[in-house]
């Protein structure tokens, strides 16, 4: 994939960053952290750039089964979490289906979900998961219907 170098450099700034840890190697520890930064920097540049073309590129690709933010968090390459690409993904992970919402009704939900043994906020968190779920398959163009037949698509266009 074209965008196999950010995680492919993460990883290897974490590959560099691990043999410091191991005793039975002698290696000089400044140059490897050296080659780490150099190749956590390519990873953090390269991010920066694409996300000055294209900012929905916060889906962040996997490796494997981890993220480029769990690859950069688990790697301690701080650098690369601190690019707005790394923040906006950060702040997805922390808010999730509650990111896209007016930021007052956030704070409400966050709120409500102090009181104990309030029912609302899991209702509230399954419909706003629901609606960004539908938004993302609308910006893909892929079927609107989830599969549970509900009566949610009757509505044509514009804003309702």
């Amino acid at each position: 994939d074209q965008f196999d170098i950010i995680p492919l450099s993460l990883f290897c700034a974490g590959l560099l960053r691990s043999l410091l840890s191991n005793p039975d190697l002698t290696l000089d520890d400044e140059e490897i952290e050296l080659l780490a930064s150099r190749c956590e920097s390519i990873a953090q540049e390269t991010v920066e750039r694409v996300y000055t073309l294209d900012t929905s590129y916060c889906k962040q690709p996997t490796y494997g089964e981890a993220s480029c933010i769990e690859l950069a968090a688990n790697n301690k390459s701080a650098r690369f979490l601190q690019t707005a690409a790394g923040q906006t993904a950060l702040d997805k992970k922390w808010y999730g289906c509650l990111l896209n919402i007016r930021p007052s009704l956030r704070e409400a939900v966050i709120w409500l979900g102090m009181v104990p043994g309030n029912l609302l906020v899991p209702m509230l968190l399954v419909y706003f998961d629901e609606q960004r779920m539908l938004e993302e398959r609308r910006h893909r163009g892929g079927p609107l219907d989830s599969g549970g037949g509900g009566a949610g698509g009757a509505g044509g266009g514009g804003r309702g």
